[in-house]
C-alpha cells in the first residue's frame, strides 16, 4: 500500500492537493497488486467517497480534517448538543491520560512500555473523579484549546 499527499513541503497546510497527479501514479500502478490511498484537504465523509470515486482510488487517507471533527469517518452530521458532549468527552479523557502518564511513566513505572494501554475502567474512573473537582491548571486543559477551534467551526 503506497499513501500520498497531494501537497509539497512548501505548501504545507495551505493551497490545493494534486489529486491529479496521485490519479497518474494510481493509473502508473494499474498492473500491480499495490493499492495507492490518496491524501490532502479532505473535510468531511462526503468528500472523501467523491475524490476516492473520481480518481479510482483504493481508500483515503485523513489527517488534519479528523482534528476536531470526529465525525469525518461517518455519514452522519452531529447536532449541536451532540458536538457540545463530545467537546465534554474528550477534554474528560484528555485530562484523564495526562494524570495517567505522570503517574505511571513519569512516577517512575520501569514497566510502562507494558502498561502504555490505558485501562478503559481507570479513564472511566478518573473522568468522574475530575468532574467533581474544578482544577483548571490542568495542562490537557491548556493544550485542549488548540484544538477546541476546531471543535466549534460552524457552530454560531
Amino acid at each position: 500500500m503506497i499513501s500520498i499527499h497531494g501537497r509539497t513541503l512548501k505548501q504545507g497546510y495551505t493551497g490545493d492537493a494534486d489529486w491529479e497527479f496521485i490519479q497518474q501514479t494510481k493509473e502508473h500502478l494499474a498492473n500491480s497488486e499495490c493499492l495507492l490511498f490518496g491524501n490532502g484537504g479532505i473535510t468531511s465523509y462526503q468528500e472523501a467517497q467523491q475524490k476516492k470515486e473520481q480518481y479510482g482510488l483504493d481508500g483515503i487517507m485523513i489527517g488534519q480534517g479528523a482534528i476536531g471533527n470526529p465525525w469525518i469517518f461517518c455519514k452522519y452530521n452531529p447536532t449541536y448538543e451532540e458536538k457540545m458532549q463530545t467537546i465534554l468527552d474528550h477534554l474528560d479523557v484528555s485530562i484523564a491520560c495526562e494524570e495517567y502518564f505522570q503517574e505511571v511513566i513519569e512516577g517512575g513505572d520501569e514497566n510502562y512500555l507494558n502498561r502504555i494501554v490505558i485501562p478503559e475502567d481507570w479513564i472511566t474512573e478518573r473522568i468522574q473523579k475530575n468532574r467533581k473537582k474544578s482544577d483548571f491548571s490542568s495542562h490537557a486543559i491548556i493544550e485542549f484549546r488548540k484544538f477546541l477551534f476546531q471543535y466549534v467551526k460552524g457552530i454560531p
